[in-house]
C-alpha cells in the first residue's frame, strides 16, 4: 500500500471535486468501450471497470467522510453535486443492455469462486436498476432515483442544521448529577458563545449525559423535548421540518419499487437480505414483542415503584426513563457511574481492546505517529496478523465536535483488492462522538461508550481482516444488510467479560485496575431493563417496515401507522409534539430503509455465535481463530447464512437473543 497516496490533512475540496469528476469521465469512457467489447471476459470487462471504480470510490469516500465529520457550506455544495453525478452514472451503467448482454456471455467455468460471486451479484443488481424497463419507464425510474438522492441529502442537512441551532444557557447547579467531564464540556460550549455558566446542546454526549444523570427534572424535560422535536415544525426553525421530506422519500421509493415489479419498497428491500420477505420480518419482530412485553411491564413497574419511593416521581415521563433506570441500577447493583468512568480512560480502554483482539485472533494493532490526518485528535492504527504481515489500517475520529454528524459508524474507505499481483490493503474510518478530555488518558468513557467502541471495532475488523481479493465482495462489501451487524454486535459481548474489563481498566489518577466487586456489578447489571430497551428497538423496526409497506403515504396514514405500532409497543406515552421520525436518519438517509430490523436480526446471529464461546472458554484462541476464518475474513464471498452455518453447524436460534438479554421464555 502506498501510505502517502492520500493526504488527509489537506482538505482541498476543489481538488477532490476535480479528481472525482475526472474519474467519472474516465469511467464513462472505459465503460463505453467495454460495453461493445467482442469476446467479453471477466478481465476485460469487470476487472477493467474495477480499476477505475477503485480510484473513484476512494475519492468519493474521502469527500463523503469529510462531509460527515466536518460539514460546511463548501463541502456540502460539492458533495450534493457529486451525488447527483454518481446517481446518473449508476443509472447509465446499470441500464446498459449492451454491457448486460456482455456479462451474460462471460464463460463462468473459467472463473474462480470469488469471481463467480461478483458476476452473480452484478447481474442481480441490474434487475434493481431498471434494466428490464421500457424506455418510458426508465425515464421515470431515473427521475425518481435522482429525486431520492436530493431528498436524502435534504433530510440529513435539515437534521444537522436543526440540531446545531438548538442550545440552552444553564447554570452549573442545574447540571447537578452530571459527571464532571460533561459539565466541563458544557462550560466550554458556553465559552464558545461568550456566555457564563454552561450551555447544553443536542450533541449525543451532552444529550445522553443530561437525560441520564441530571437531577433537575425540568432540565431533563427541556433537552428531551428539544431532541424529540428536532427537524420538525415544533423546533426552533420550522424551515428544517423533515416531515414533508419523509413523505416524499417514502412515496418515491414506493413508485420506484412498483416500476421494478414489487408491491412496495419493503418487499424490494428484503428481497436482497437474509430475511427474504417483509412478512418474515414482521413475524420475527412480533414474536420478539410477544416474548419481551410481559417482562417489560414488570421492569416498568419495578422502576416506577423505585422512582415513586426514592426520587419523588409519581408518574414516569419519557424524560425520566434514562435517569430512573440509571438510578435504580446504581441502587440495585451498586453500580457507580462516576467510579466506573474514572477507571475507563480512553487510552486504557484501547489498550485492553487491543489485548483482547490479540488473544482472540493473534492480531496486533500498532499506533501510527503521523500528521496525515484531517483533525489533530485523529488516531491511526496499523493491523498486523499473527505472522506480522500487514493487514490494513483503522483511522479513528473519536470525539464529538461542532459540524460533525452525531452517532457512531465505520466507513470502508479503501477495500482489499488485488490487481496485477499488487495488494491494496483495506482502510476503515471509525467514527464516534465521545466527550473529549485533555488527553486520551483523561478522556473518561462510560461503559455505554465502551460498548459502542467495541461495536464499531467489530465493523472495522470485518473490513480490514478480509482475505477476499475481489473488492466488490471483500470486507463488508457484498454482505447482506441484515447480517453486516454480526461482527459488531458479537464484539459487544466482551465488554461484559471479567478478564477483559480488568485488562481495560486503569484509574486515570491512581493507575489501579477495577476491583472485582465493581466489575461484577457491571456484569450483573447488563440486562437490567433489557426488555424495555428491546421493546424500543422493536417499535422502531416495526415503524420502519410498516411505513415502507404503505402505498401513497400521507400524513393521516403515517399517523395511523404510528398509532397502530405505539398501541402495541409504547410503555410510556409520548408527548404530543414528539417528532422522532424526523430525525430517524438510519432509515431516511442512512441506508436502513425497511432494514432497521437488521440490528435485531443480526443480534440473533451474534448471540448464537457467542454461546459457542461461552461453552468453550470465552477468551479461547481456537474459537476466536475459527470466527476469524469462518466469518471475519470471508467478506461477502458467500451468503451470510452459509458462513453462519459453517461456524455454528446449524440454523440460527432466535431464542439465543432473548437468552442473551435475560428475557424470560415462560
Amino acid at each position: 500500500m502506498n501510505k502517502k497516496e492520500f493526504d488527509f490533512s489537506n482538505k482541498n475540496y476543489n481538488k477532490i471535486d476535480k479528481d472525482i469528476k475526472k474519474y467519472i469521465s474516465e469511467y464513462y469512457e472505459i465503460f463505453g468501450k467495454i460495453s461493445i467489447k467482442e469476446n467479453p471476459t471477466y478481465q476485460n470487462t469487470i476487472r477493467k471497470l474495477d480499476v477505475i471504480e477503485n480510484k473513484l470510490t476512494k475519492k468519493v469516500g474521502l469527500l463523503s467522510h469529510l462531509y460527515s465529520i466536518e460539514n460546511n457550506e463548501e463541502n456540502t455544495k460539492i458533495y450534493n453535486n457529486i451525488k447527483k453525478k454518481l446517481t446518473k452514472l449508476s443509472l447509465y451503467t446499470g441500464q446498459s443492455i449492451d454491457y448486460f448482454k456482455n456479462l451474460e456471455k462471460i464463460e463462468t467455468e473459467s472463473l474462480n469462486k470469488q469471481e463467480n460471486k461478483v458476476l452473480e451479484n452484478i447481474v442481480k443488481s441490474f434487475k434493481l436498476t431498471g434494466i428490464d424497463l421500457n424506455e418510458k419507464d426508465k425515464i421515470k425510474f431515473n427521475e425518481i432515483s435522482e429525486e431520492l438522492t436530493k431528498l436524502s441529502s435534504r433530510f440529513s442537512e435539515n437534521l444537522l442544521k436543526s440540531t446545531e441551532d438548538w442550545y440552552s444557557h444553564v447554570t452549573r447547579d442545574e447540571l447537578e448529577g452530571l459527571p464532571e467531564n460533561a459539565i466541563k464540556e458544557a462550560e466550554v460550549e458556553a465559552d464558545k458563545r461568550n456566555l457564563s455558566g454552561c450551555v447544553i446542546t443536542l450533541k449525543t454526549p451532552c444529550y445522553m449525559s443530561v437525560t441520564t444523570y441530571a437531577n433537575n427534572r425540568n432540565i431533563r424535560k427541556l433537552i428531551y423535548t428539544a431532541n424529540s422535536e428536532v427537524a420538525s415544525e415544533h423546533s426552533n426553525h420550522g424551515d428544517y421540518d423533515n416531515l414533508p421530506v419523509i413523505l416524499d422519500i417514502v412515496n418515491n421509493k414506493q413508485k420506484k419499487s412498483k416500476l421494478l415489479g414489487f408491491n412496495n419498497y419493503a418487499e424490494l428491500s428484503t428481497s436482497q437480505k437474509m430475511s427474504g420477505s417483509s412478512k418474515n420480518v414482521i413475524k420475527f419482530l412480533e414474536n420478539l414483542l410477544d416474548k419481551a412485553l410481559p417482562q417489560a411491564h414488570k421492569e416498568l413497574k419495578e422502576i416506577s415503584d423505585f422512582a415513586k419511593n426514592n426520587l419523588n416521581i409519581d408518574e414516569l415521563k419519557p424524560w425520566d426513563l434514562n435517569y430512573v433506570i440509571n438510578k435504580a441500577k446504581e441502587n440495585k447493583f451498586n453500580v457507580k457511574t462516576k467510579d466506573i468512568m474514572e477507571h475507563l480512560p480512553l487510552k486504557s480502554v484501547l489498550n485492553g481492546l487491543f489485548k483482547l483482539l490479540k488473544k482472540l485472533y493473534g492480531i496486533n494493532l500498532i499506533p501510527v505517529q503521523s500528521d496525515n490526518k484531517w483533525n489533530s485528535d485523529v488516531l491511526s492504527f496499523e493491523i498486523f496478523d499473527s505472522q506480522f504481515d500487514y493487514k490494513g489500517l483503522v483511522i479513528m475520529d473519536i470525539y464529538a465536535r461542532n459540524k460533525k454528524k452525531s452517532g457512531a459508524w465505520v466507513s470502508p474507505f479503501q477495500s482489499r483488492f488485488i490487481h496485477k499481483e499488487i495488494i491494496q490493503h483495506p482502510i476503515a474510518f471509525l467514527t464516534c462522538n465521545f466527550s473529549k478530555g485533555e488527553t486520551t488518558d483523561k478522556t473518561l468513557l462510560n461503559h455505554r461508550d465502551v460498548v459502542t467502541l467495541f461495536h464499531e471495532m467489530g465493523h472495522a475488523l470485518h473490513h480490514t481482516l478480509t482475505e477476499i481479493n475481489e473488492k466488490n465482495i471483500s470486507g463488508i462489501n457484498g454482505v447482506e444488510w441484515d447480517a453486516v451487524e454480526l461482527p459488531s454486535q458479537f464484539h459487544e459481548n466482551f465488554c461484559f467479560n471479567r478478564e477483559t474489563l480488568k485488562t481495560m481498566s486503569k484509574h486515570y489518577l491512581t493507575g489501579k485496575e477495577m476491583d472485582y466487586s465493581m466489575i461484577d456489578s457491571i456484569i450483573q447489571s447488563k440486562n437490567f431493563c433489557s426488555a424495555i430497551g428491546l421493546i424500543r428497538q422493536i417499535e422502531l423496526s416495526l415503524l420502519d417496515m410498516k411505513i415502507h409497506m404503505e402505498e401513497d403515504l400521507s400524513l393521516d396514514k403515517l399517523n395511523n401507522i404510528k398509532k397502530e405500532v405505539f398501541n402495541k409497543t409504547s410503555l410510556i406515552n409520548k408527548t404530543k409534539t414528539n417528532s422522532f421520525l424526523n430525525s430517524f436518519q438510519h432509515i431516511f438517509s442512512g441506508g436502513y430503509s425497511a432494514g432497521y430490523y437488521s440490528y435485531k436480526w443480526a443480534e440473533v446471529l451474534s448471540a448464537d455465535v457467542f454461546e459457542s464461546f461461552i461453552e468453550n472458554d470465552v477468551l479461547n484462541f481456537e474459537n476466536g481463530n475459527r470466527f476469524l476464518n469462518e466469518i471475519l475474513t470471508k467478506g461477502g464471498s458467500e451468503k451470510a447464512i452459509t458462513l453462519f452455518k459453517n461456524f455454528k453447524g446449524k440454523e440460527p436460534n432466535p431464542e439465543a437473543l432473548t437468552r442473551s438479554l435475560g428475557v424470560n421464555h415462560e
